[in-house]
């Protein structure tokens, strides 16, 4: 959604040598990798053998600042006769700001695009009446407001921007772009906003259900300056989020959105590496036995970090080593009787009390849970230790891939139910989702689902706005 040319010719320089300029072309490719090709060297021959440069400033033929960040040479032509040609590749491009360290970029707020924003967010800014009567089509559009959700380091805005396009004879377009801006209530560092950013994809990840990515940066530094920043984009091969997928919509929980906000950077840091799990197992497709491997890890995360992670008091546990280890005399049978004994709930255990809680969203019967439980646990011992014994009592492949699919469902329930998002909501919003439905299929759980009976007919009346002249 840049709106730079794919090439862009300027004049080169150092911060260290401003008055050396050098003619170059910086390319943005359509993941916004950004590669700078220039003829000559920056300083001349006594920068042969610079692979890396830190800053290097450019001003475009447009005029534009640019400031590309952690540059490396990644090719370099030498003609003889003629001059050295070198491809410099950056890892951030800031259109718009000349600074001198990657550190200088201090940024006040920042926006971005997110995939799927638009129907998360639920709005819908379009009306359109058709009469075919009289061969009249009314289209009506209204910029949905601001949105302003109060948060503790910064606030966050749902903007929006629409662009028209056509001819009025025979097209005319309307299209909007939504937008999610963070304004910082002290200035941080680029890298600090951009984590910002990719934080509330997190976020969107776990309401919509799939992995969503982030692009297009636009953000004012300390001096209200307007700059863009390029990084890398990530590809997305995933299908397109369907509207009818999306679990939680923000038109759910808008009235306590802000408390949800709030406890979301409230619980980061407590749950951080398990969304980092969940995020994860939404970007990559199934992998035997790695995708499994990797939920049930994050499950046994969440159990450690959220539940209760132990199964005796401190008190009652020394006090059991101690009566153990009573009879013992010497101080390495001790130690290691002490080391074997654990006051962690085991693995079973966990996933025993995990599956109970939020079995008001899956209707499972104990019986069927504790098989599942068991085979589970033996898979998991069975990749880890390649104990050859587990091998027959392990879940074949088909299996694990709808266990993995449903204990991500039982990760995203819970990890809901922390922000405080209302349980029956989440109940009803789960009862007719089709990847769950899709679970308890393939588990066995219920019948196959039955294929619709489409009939088509030919209408009687033709109702597009059609009109001939005889």
């Amino acid at each position: 959604m840049n709106k730079f040319d794919r090439e862009n010719i300027g004049l080169w320089y150092l911060p260290s040598n401003p008055t050396e300029r050098l003619t170059g072309t910086l390319t943005i490719e359509e993941d916004n990798v950004c590669k700078l090709k220039m003829a000559h060297n920056f300083n001349g021959l006594s920068g042969v053998g610079v692979n890396e440069l830190p800053i290097i400033h450019g001003i475009l033929s447009n005029g534009k600042e640019v400031t590309l960040v952690n540059s490396i040479k990644t090719n370099e032509r030498w003609g003889f006769p003629g001059f050295p040609v070198s491809v410099w590749t950056c890892s951030l491009a800031v259109i718009g700001g000349l600074y001198n360290e990657a550190n200088d970029i201090a940024i006040s707020e920042i926006k971005a695009t997110y995939e799927s924003l638009n129907l998360w967010l639920n709005k819908r800014p379009f009306e359109i009446n058709a009469n075919p009567a009289s061969s009249e089509l009314f289209m009506h559009y209204k910029m949905p407001d601001v949105i302003k959700i109060e948060n503790t380091n910064f606030n966050i805005e749902f903007t929006y921007k629409v662009n028209s396009s056509g001819n009025l004879y025979s097209k005319f377009e309307v299209s909007q772009t939504e937008f999610v801006k963070f304004l910082f209530k002290e200035s941080v560092h680029y890298r600090e906003a951009i984590n910002v950013v990719d934080d509330f994809s997190n976020f969107l990840t776990l309401c919509i259900g799939k992995s969503v990515n982030c692009e297009n940066f636009f953000a004012k530094d300390t001096h209200g300056k307007d700059i863009t920043l390029l990084l890398r984009a990530q590809k997305d091969n995933s299908a397109k989020v369907k509207e009818n997928e999306i679990i939680i919509k923000f038109s759910y929980i808008e009235d306590s959105f802000e408390t949800c906000i709030q406890t979301w950077s409230a619980k980061k840091e407590l749950l951080e590496p398990i969304i980092h799990y969940f995020v994860e197992a939404h970007e990559k497709g199934f992998h035997v036995p790695m995708s499994f491997l990797k939920v049930v890890q994050a499950l046994e995360a969440f159990s450690r970090r959220m539940r209760h992670n132990k199964i005796w008091s401190d008190e009652e546990f020394k006090e059991m080593i101690e009566r153990i280890t009573l009879q013992l005399h010497a101080e390495d049978d001790k130690k290691l009787i002490s080391g074997l004994i654990s006051n962690e709930p085991r693995l079973r255990q966990r996933l025993n009390e995990i599956l109970s809680e939020v079995n008001d969203v899956f209707e499972i019967s104990s019986k069927k849970r504790s098989s599942y439980i068991y085979k589970i646990v033996n898979t998991r011992n069975y990749f880890t230790h390649f104990d050859e014994s587990l091998k027959e009592k392990i879940l074949d492949v088909d299996t694990m891939y709808y266990i993995t699919k449903y204990l991500k469902l039982v990760l995203r329930v819970l990890l809901l139910r922390e922000l405080g998002i209302n349980n029956d909501l989440i109940k009803q919003r789960m009862s007719d989702n089709q990847e769950l439905m899709s679970v308890k299929e393939g588990l066995g759980l219920i019948p196959p689902i039955e294929l619709f009976k489409i009939e088509v007919q030919r209408s009687s009346k033709d109702d597009s706005m059609e009109t001939s002249q005889e």
